[in-house]
Protein backbone atom coordinates (compact mmCIF):
# COMPACT_ATOMS: atom_id res chain seq x y z
CA UNK A 1 0.00 0.00 0.00
CA UNK A 2 1.27 3.30 -0.98
CA UNK A 3 0.19 6.53 -0.70
CA UNK A 4 0.50 9.96 -2.33
CA UNK A 5 -0.20 13.40 -1.10
CA UNK A 6 -2.17 15.48 -3.48
CA UNK A 7 -4.01 18.70 -3.17
CA UNK A 8 -7.99 19.65 -4.41
CA UNK A 9 -10.08 22.68 -4.69
CA UNK A 10 -13.07 22.56 -2.70
CA UNK A 11 -16.32 24.88 -3.42
CA UNK A 12 -17.87 26.24 -0.70
CA UNK A 13 -21.62 27.38 -1.60
CA UNK A 14 -23.21 30.15 0.11
CA UNK A 15 -26.16 32.75 -0.26
CA UNK A 16 -27.04 36.48 1.20
CA UNK A 17 -27.96 39.73 0.53
CA UNK A 18 -26.62 41.66 -2.55
CA UNK A 19 -26.85 45.40 -2.78
CA UNK A 20 -25.29 46.65 -6.32
CA UNK A 21 -25.34 49.71 -9.08
CA UNK A 22 -26.01 48.17 -12.39
CA UNK A 23 -26.14 49.59 -15.87
CA UNK A 24 -27.84 48.74 -18.64
CA UNK A 25 -26.81 49.56 -22.11
CA UNK A 26 -29.98 49.39 -25.00
CA UNK A 27 -29.31 48.88 -28.32
CA UNK A 28 -30.55 51.63 -30.39
CA UNK A 29 -33.68 50.12 -32.27
CA UNK A 30 -33.87 47.65 -29.87
CA UNK A 31 -37.35 46.71 -28.26
CA UNK A 32 -35.32 44.96 -24.79
CA UNK A 33 -32.07 45.99 -23.08
CA UNK A 34 -29.07 44.00 -25.13
CA UNK A 35 -26.48 44.55 -21.82
CA UNK A 36 -26.70 44.39 -17.69
CA UNK A 37 -23.59 44.91 -16.04
CA UNK A 38 -23.24 44.83 -12.46
CA UNK A 39 -20.66 47.32 -10.46
CA UNK A 40 -19.96 48.46 -6.90
CA UNK A 41 -20.91 44.75 -5.73
CA UNK A 42 -21.63 44.14 -1.71
CA UNK A 43 -23.00 41.12 0.00
CA UNK A 44 -23.94 40.76 3.39
CA UNK A 45 -25.85 38.43 6.16
CA UNK A 46 -23.82 35.01 4.46
CA UNK A 47 -25.41 31.99 5.17
CA UNK A 48 -23.98 28.86 4.35
CA UNK A 49 -25.44 26.61 1.48
CA UNK A 50 -25.44 23.43 -0.48
CA UNK A 51 -25.10 22.21 -4.09
CA UNK A 52 -28.49 21.20 -4.38
CA UNK A 53 -30.10 24.69 -3.82
CA UNK A 54 -27.40 26.68 -5.52
CA UNK A 55 -27.97 24.73 -9.15
CA UNK A 56 -32.26 24.86 -8.41
CA UNK A 57 -33.38 26.65 -10.99
CA UNK A 58 -36.13 29.47 -10.32
CA UNK A 59 -38.37 32.32 -12.00
CA UNK A 60 -36.98 35.44 -12.87
CA UNK A 61 -33.66 34.97 -11.96
CA UNK A 62 -30.17 36.50 -13.12
CA UNK A 63 -27.05 34.06 -13.75
CA UNK A 64 -23.54 36.20 -14.10
CA UNK A 65 -20.24 34.34 -15.36
CA UNK A 66 -18.31 37.16 -13.54
CA UNK A 67 -19.16 39.88 -10.73
CA UNK A 68 -15.74 41.99 -10.29
CA UNK A 69 -14.89 43.93 -7.05
CA UNK A 70 -17.29 42.10 -4.57
CA UNK A 71 -17.01 43.30 -0.94
CA UNK A 72 -17.82 40.11 0.99
CA UNK A 73 -18.36 40.65 4.82
CA UNK A 74 -18.31 37.20 6.05
CA UNK A 75 -20.11 36.81 10.23
CA UNK A 76 -19.57 33.13 10.28
CA UNK A 77 -16.41 31.96 12.12
CA UNK A 78 -16.65 28.82 10.65
CA UNK A 79 -15.50 29.80 7.33
CA UNK A 80 -12.38 30.86 8.50
CA UNK A 81 -9.43 29.46 6.77
CA UNK A 82 -11.29 29.85 3.36
CA UNK A 83 -9.42 32.17 0.16
CA UNK A 84 -11.85 34.24 -1.11
CA UNK A 85 -11.14 36.15 -4.15
CA UNK A 86 -12.61 40.03 -5.27
CA UNK A 87 -14.28 38.03 -8.01
CA UNK A 88 -16.98 35.73 -8.02
CA UNK A 89 -16.63 33.47 -11.13
CA UNK A 90 -20.76 32.25 -11.31
CA UNK A 91 -23.79 32.86 -9.39
CA UNK A 92 -27.38 33.92 -9.22
CA UNK A 93 -29.28 36.30 -7.97
CA UNK A 94 -33.22 35.55 -7.00
CA UNK A 95 -35.61 38.27 -5.81
CA UNK A 96 -34.32 41.18 -7.51
CA UNK A 97 -36.01 44.79 -6.39
CA UNK A 98 -34.61 47.65 -8.84
CA UNK A 99 -34.77 51.13 -7.72
CA UNK A 100 -32.90 54.67 -8.48
CA UNK A 101 -33.36 54.04 -11.82
CA UNK A 102 -31.47 57.10 -14.18
CA UNK A 103 -31.57 57.19 -17.97
CA UNK A 104 -28.99 58.80 -19.62
CA UNK A 105 -29.18 58.62 -23.60
CA UNK A 106 -28.96 54.75 -24.40
CA UNK A 107 -28.11 53.22 -20.87
CA UNK A 108 -29.63 52.79 -17.49
CA UNK A 109 -28.24 53.01 -14.24
CA UNK A 110 -29.92 52.42 -10.77
CA UNK A 111 -29.40 49.87 -7.76
CA UNK A 112 -29.90 46.25 -7.48
CA UNK A 113 -31.19 44.30 -3.92
CA UNK A 114 -31.78 40.89 -4.07
CA UNK A 115 -30.67 37.23 -2.46
CA UNK A 116 -27.98 35.80 -4.01
CA UNK A 117 -26.23 32.08 -4.79
CA UNK A 118 -22.59 31.77 -4.81
CA UNK A 119 -19.60 29.51 -4.38
CA UNK A 120 -16.31 30.67 -3.25
CA UNK A 121 -12.93 27.85 -3.41
CA UNK A 122 -9.98 27.02 -1.47
CA UNK A 123 -7.59 24.30 -1.70
CA UNK A 124 -7.34 20.95 1.01
CA UNK A 125 -5.14 18.57 0.68
CA UNK A 126 -5.57 14.81 0.73
CA UNK A 127 -4.18 10.96 0.40
CA UNK A 128 -4.36 9.04 -2.47
CA UNK A 129 -3.93 5.18 -1.60
CA UNK A 130 -2.89 2.58 -3.75
CA UNK A 131 -3.19 -1.20 -3.22
CA UNK A 132 -1.82 -3.76 -4.63
CA UNK A 133 -4.31 -6.54 -5.80
CA UNK A 134 -2.31 -10.41 -6.08
CA UNK A 135 -2.39 -11.96 -9.55
CA UNK A 136 -3.37 -15.65 -9.34
CA UNK A 137 -0.66 -17.59 -11.22
CA UNK A 138 -2.83 -20.71 -11.83
CA UNK A 139 -6.12 -21.41 -12.73
CA UNK A 140 -7.43 -24.67 -12.44
CA UNK A 141 -10.19 -25.31 -14.86
CA UNK A 142 -12.55 -28.74 -14.78
CA UNK A 143 -13.56 -30.76 -17.76
CA UNK A 144 -17.11 -29.91 -17.06
CA UNK A 145 -16.72 -26.80 -16.75
CA UNK A 146 -15.36 -26.28 -19.40
CA UNK A 147 -17.98 -27.43 -21.79
CA UNK A 148 -20.22 -25.55 -19.82
CA UNK A 149 -17.97 -22.51 -21.32
CA UNK A 150 -18.12 -23.70 -25.15
CA UNK A 151 -21.81 -24.15 -24.57
CA UNK A 152 -22.42 -20.60 -23.65
CA UNK A 153 -20.04 -19.29 -25.90
CA UNK A 154 -21.90 -21.33 -28.77
CA UNK A 155 -25.69 -20.05 -27.24
CA UNK A 156 -23.97 -15.94 -27.61
CA UNK A 157 -22.96 -16.47 -31.12
CA UNK A 158 -26.48 -18.11 -31.82
CA UNK A 159 -28.68 -15.52 -30.26
CA UNK A 160 -26.10 -13.16 -32.40
CA UNK A 161 -27.27 -15.03 -35.73
CA UNK A 162 -30.60 -14.48 -35.20
CA UNK A 163 -30.35 -10.66 -34.20
CA UNK A 164 -28.62 -10.29 -37.26
CA UNK A 165 -31.07 -12.28 -39.42
CA UNK A 166 -34.08 -10.05 -37.95
CA UNK A 167 -31.90 -6.64 -38.45
CA UNK A 168 -31.77 -7.62 -42.11
CA UNK A 169 -35.81 -9.05 -42.40
CA UNK A 170 -36.38 -5.35 -40.91
CA UNK A 171 -33.94 -3.23 -43.35
CA UNK A 172 -35.82 -5.46 -46.76
CA UNK A 173 -39.17 -4.56 -45.32
CA UNK A 174 -38.42 -1.19 -45.08
CA UNK A 175 -37.23 -0.65 -48.38
CA UNK A 176 -40.11 -2.20 -49.48
CA UNK A 177 -42.11 0.33 -48.16
CA UNK A 178 -40.36 3.15 -48.94
CA UNK A 179 -40.56 2.36 -52.60
CA UNK A 180 -44.31 2.68 -52.37
CA UNK A 181 -43.76 6.49 -50.28
CA UNK A 182 -44.86 9.35 -52.87
CA UNK A 183 -41.78 11.65 -51.75
CA UNK A 184 -42.17 14.83 -53.90
CA UNK A 185 -45.43 15.71 -52.70
CA UNK A 186 -44.42 14.74 -48.81
CA UNK A 187 -41.02 17.34 -49.51
CA UNK A 188 -43.54 19.73 -50.77
CA UNK A 189 -45.23 19.47 -47.51
CA UNK A 190 -42.60 19.34 -45.16
CA UNK A 191 -41.24 22.99 -46.77
CA UNK A 192 -44.36 24.29 -46.39
CA UNK A 193 -44.03 23.48 -42.53
CA UNK A 194 -40.55 24.36 -42.57
CA UNK A 195 -41.54 27.89 -43.51
CA UNK A 196 -44.88 28.26 -41.28
CA UNK A 197 -42.14 27.22 -38.37
CA UNK A 198 -40.02 29.63 -39.11
CA UNK A 199 -41.81 32.32 -39.65
CA UNK A 200 -43.77 31.15 -35.94
CA UNK A 201 -40.12 31.65 -34.04
CA UNK A 202 -38.69 34.53 -36.44
CA UNK A 203 -41.64 36.57 -35.58
CA UNK A 204 -44.16 37.90 -32.75
CA UNK A 205 -48.01 38.47 -33.25
CA UNK A 206 -49.70 41.18 -31.63
CA UNK A 207 -53.80 40.98 -31.52
CA UNK A 208 -55.94 43.92 -31.95
CA UNK A 209 -59.42 44.87 -31.04
CA UNK A 210 -61.84 46.02 -33.64
CA UNK A 211 -64.24 48.66 -33.63
CA UNK A 212 -66.30 49.21 -36.83
CA UNK A 213 -63.20 49.73 -39.94
CA UNK A 214 -60.39 50.74 -37.04
CA UNK A 215 -57.91 48.80 -34.76
CA UNK A 216 -57.50 49.44 -31.39
CA UNK A 217 -54.44 48.26 -29.14
CA UNK A 218 -54.28 48.12 -25.26
CA UNK A 219 -51.54 50.84 -23.98
CA UNK A 220 -50.23 50.96 -20.16
CA UNK A 221 -48.24 54.06 -19.37
CA UNK A 222 -47.90 54.05 -15.21
CA UNK A 223 -50.22 51.50 -14.15
CA UNK A 224 -53.04 52.97 -15.83
CA UNK A 225 -54.08 51.18 -19.35
CA UNK A 226 -56.26 53.00 -22.09
CA UNK A 227 -57.22 52.14 -26.07
CA UNK A 228 -55.46 53.95 -28.43
CA UNK A 229 -56.25 53.85 -32.26
CA UNK A 230 -53.17 52.71 -34.56
CA UNK A 231 -53.13 55.38 -37.20
CA UNK A 232 -49.90 55.45 -39.54
CA UNK A 233 -50.82 58.22 -40.95
CA UNK A 234 -50.05 60.19 -37.70
CA UNK A 235 -46.03 60.60 -37.06
CA UNK A 236 -46.13 60.65 -33.26
CA UNK A 237 -48.53 59.09 -30.64
CA UNK A 238 -51.05 61.38 -29.47
CA UNK A 239 -52.53 61.98 -25.77
CA UNK A 240 -55.08 64.67 -24.40
CA UNK A 241 -53.54 67.22 -22.56
CA UNK A 242 -55.46 66.17 -19.49
CA UNK A 243 -54.60 62.81 -19.27
CA UNK A 244 -50.46 64.09 -19.50
CA UNK A 245 -51.00 66.34 -16.50
CA UNK A 246 -52.65 62.62 -14.54
CA UNK A 247 -49.42 60.90 -15.47
CA UNK A 248 -47.18 64.18 -14.32
CA UNK A 249 -49.26 64.26 -10.54
CA UNK A 250 -48.79 60.24 -10.42
CA UNK A 251 -44.84 61.41 -11.21
CA UNK A 252 -44.65 59.58 -13.97
CA UNK A 253 -43.57 61.57 -16.24
CA UNK A 254 -41.10 64.46 -15.15
CA UNK A 255 -41.74 67.97 -16.49
CA UNK A 256 -37.63 68.65 -15.89
CA UNK A 257 -36.55 65.63 -17.73
CA UNK A 258 -39.36 64.21 -19.92
CA UNK A 259 -39.87 67.53 -21.59
CA UNK A 260 -38.96 67.43 -25.33
CA UNK A 261 -40.05 70.98 -27.37
CA UNK A 262 -43.32 72.71 -28.22
CA UNK A 263 -44.88 72.03 -31.42
CA UNK A 264 -47.96 73.45 -33.47
CA UNK A 265 -50.31 70.53 -34.91
CA UNK A 266 -53.06 71.43 -37.35
CA UNK A 267 -56.59 69.66 -36.48
CA UNK A 268 -59.51 67.93 -38.97
CA UNK A 269 -60.90 71.57 -39.93
CA UNK A 270 -57.17 73.00 -40.59
CA UNK A 271 -56.81 74.95 -37.24
CA UNK A 272 -53.42 75.31 -36.18
CA UNK A 273 -53.08 74.15 -32.39
CA UNK A 274 -49.94 74.68 -30.13
CA UNK A 275 -48.96 71.13 -28.42
CA UNK A 276 -46.17 70.23 -26.21
CA UNK A 277 -44.03 66.64 -27.24
CA UNK A 278 -42.86 64.55 -24.05
CA UNK A 279 -40.69 61.43 -23.66
CA UNK A 280 -42.44 58.48 -21.76
CA UNK A 281 -39.65 56.57 -19.96
CA UNK A 282 -41.90 52.90 -20.66
CA UNK A 283 -45.05 52.26 -21.99
CA UNK A 284 -46.49 48.28 -22.59
CA UNK A 285 -47.91 47.55 -25.92
CA UNK A 286 -50.49 44.54 -25.82
CA UNK A 287 -47.97 43.34 -23.22
CA UNK A 288 -44.84 44.20 -25.14
CA UNK A 289 -42.51 46.77 -23.30
CA UNK A 290 -41.53 49.44 -25.31
CA UNK A 291 -38.84 52.39 -23.87
CA UNK A 292 -38.13 56.63 -24.52
CA UNK A 293 -41.44 56.89 -26.60
CA UNK A 294 -42.36 60.50 -28.25
CA UNK A 295 -46.01 61.58 -27.58
CA UNK A 296 -48.04 65.03 -28.23
CA UNK A 297 -49.87 66.27 -25.99
CA UNK A 298 -53.31 67.62 -27.75
CA UNK A 299 -54.37 70.75 -26.06
CA UNK A 300 -57.95 70.18 -24.19
CA UNK A 301 -59.37 67.50 -22.42
CA UNK A 302 -61.27 65.47 -25.26
CA UNK A 303 -58.15 64.80 -27.28
CA UNK A 304 -57.92 61.48 -29.02
CA UNK A 305 -55.35 58.80 -27.94
CA UNK A 306 -53.70 58.03 -31.15
CA UNK A 307 -50.84 55.22 -31.73
CA UNK A 308 -48.70 56.83 -34.11
CA UNK A 309 -45.29 56.19 -36.15
CA UNK A 310 -43.37 57.19 -33.28
CA UNK A 311 -44.66 54.27 -31.15
CA UNK A 312 -44.99 51.82 -34.24
CA UNK A 313 -41.24 52.48 -35.54
CA UNK A 314 -40.31 51.07 -31.69
CA UNK A 315 -41.22 47.65 -32.86
CA UNK A 316 -38.53 47.74 -35.44
CA UNK A 317 -39.27 45.40 -38.49
CA UNK A 318 -43.38 44.86 -38.90
CA UNK A 319 -46.40 44.20 -40.87
CA UNK A 320 -50.02 45.70 -39.66
CA UNK A 321 -52.78 43.05 -40.76
CA UNK A 322 -55.82 45.29 -40.91
CA UNK A 323 -58.48 42.30 -41.87
CA UNK A 324 -57.07 40.28 -39.02
CA UNK A 325 -57.31 43.01 -36.16
CA UNK A 326 -53.10 42.16 -35.74
CA UNK A 327 -49.48 43.69 -35.78
CA UNK A 328 -46.88 40.86 -36.66
CA UNK A 329 -42.91 42.30 -35.45
CA UNK A 330 -40.36 40.18 -37.02
CA UNK A 331 -37.42 39.55 -34.71
CA UNK A 332 -33.51 40.38 -35.98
Amino acid sequence: MRSYPTEIIERVYLKGEVTAKYKADKKPGSISDSSFNILETEIVEIKRSNEIEFFQDRDNSLEFTIIEDVLIQLEDHDLEGYRFNEDIQYSKIDEIELSNTLVEGHSTFGLLQGKIRFFLTRPRSIELVDYDIPIESIEIVFPKVKRQRLLNRFKSYLKDFFKLLGLLFLIVVLFYFLKKIDFSSKAERLSENVHQTQEFFNSRTIHLSKKADHSYATVKIGGTTKEYMIDTGASITTIPDSYLRELINKRVINPDLDFVRNQFFTIANGERLKGTIWRIRKMKVEGLDLYNVEVAATPGDKGSFLLGMSTLRKFGKYVIVPEEAKIIIYKD
